[in-house]
């Protein structure tokens, strides 16, 4: 028996429409992950760490750079916040720029440190005792008609003790090295600050950029929702089929979707900008800086080479830290090299502080090693 073609078409069907649908039907794409510090090709081991993703916790926790030290008042209303705001909070209260400050007075400690081995050195001490003496516990004597132990007697000293070092080629080296150490801690702060800089303007135009999100994912659901309507509008009249209102339905669930995905990525960045400015926590602004399209004119390889061997501060801070390690190495090698120190002490004694006393003074040049 021979089936007729009408058949075959109907047991067709169901795969024709489902095939038709699937073309139509266009789900909504997965969103790119969230990433405020977007920067592009920027070197060095802090500029790497403000770069990772946000979406990971971890990095929002132990990096600096995307932390502050909160200050201020919590307002009730938002606040405005422009672009030179954001900046000048985030140099004041940026965690990265407070460590990196830390850092140079460690550095300051540490070459003081180094040159108090050169340095006068001054030291007091005032004693006051009793004592006794067993002449023939002490010398083996015995003197007829006097006891045996004389005392107590008073014995009251005080002393101011001066030493310095005349020539020590081990302490010469570890004081350079720490000076060398302080340029690189000093040039590591101002590394700190521009990247301050970088993470704060970067975080402010990707709030710009996710604000504009927003608004174009905004428009697109009125228009979807416009065209839902008038969809509906014409299959009650008669003139469109069901498949289109649950085709401009579809869309627009699409669209509001998307809205969704923009406005929490535009709160995240909004607190990943206020975390990293020292933002009260809580509180609300709205960004007032527009800032306009330029385009930029780079300039050549070569030039930009040498521009950044002289510019750089994380590039001088390493050049200063090699240097210092150098230096450093010089003076563990100066450790078995003689040096000379002169000391000298002057003060007075007595058998009281009340007594008369009788001055001394004393000084005399060693050889330390």
């Amino acid at each position: 028996m021979h089936s007729r073609p009408w058949n075959k078409l109907l047991l067709l069907s169901p795969a024709l429409f489902a095939v038709v649908g699937a073309a139509q039907y266009n789900p909504p794409a997965t969103p790119a992950p969230y990433n405020p510090i977007a920067v592009a090709e920027v070197t060095g081991a802090p500029r790497s760490a403000v770069q990772a993703g946000q979406n990971n916790y971890q990095t929002l926790s132990q990096n600096p750079y995307l932390g502050g030290v909160p200050g201020g008042k919590l307002s009730a209303t938002p606040v405005p916040l422009s672009l030179d705001g954001a900046v000048a909070l985030g140099l004041k209260q940026n965690l990265g720029g407070v460590l990196a400050t830390d850092v140079v007075t460690d550095a300051r400690g540490q070459r003081w440190q180094a040159l108090s081995q050169l340095l006068p050195n001054v030291v007091t001490d005032t004693g006051f005792g009793v004592h006794q003496i067993n002449i023939k516990a002490a010398f083996g004597l015995t003197i007829h008609g006097e006891p045996p132990i004389i005392g107590p007697f008073g014995y009251f000293d005080s002393r101011a003790y001066l030493t310095q070092s005349v020539f020590d080629w081990s302490s010469i080296e570890q004081a350079r090295s720490s000076n060398a150490q302080l340029k690189s801690a000093e040039f590591s702060a101002k590394n700190a600050r521009e990247l301050v800089v970088l993470v704060i303007v970067s975080n402010y135009l990707l709030v710009i950029a996710d604000r504009s999100e927003v608004e174009s994912a905004t428009s697109q659901r009125d228009t979807a929702k416009a065209l839902f309507q008038q969809t509906s509008d014409q299959k009650t009249a008669g003139l469109a089929a069901a498949v289109d209102v649950l085709r401009s339905q579809v869309q627009l669930q699409s669209c509001e979707q998307k809205l969704i995905v923009a406005e929490n990525s535009l709160a995240k960045e909004k607190l990943v900008l206020a975390r990293g400015i020292g933002l009260p926590l809580g509180q609300q602004f709205e960004i007032t800086t527009q800032i306009p399209y330029q385009e930029l004119t780079p300039s050549s390889l070569d030039d930009a080479i040498q521009s950044a061997y002289k510019a750089r501060p994380d590039f001088q801070s390493q050049v200063n830290r090699v240097r210092s390690a150098e230096l450093a190495r010089k003076a563990a090698s100066a450790e078995r090299y003689p040096s000379l120190g002169a000391e000298t002490d002057y003060g007075l004694s007595g058998v009281n502080p009340g007594a008369s006393h009788i001055a001394r003074f004393a000084h005399r040049v060693r050889c330390l090693r």
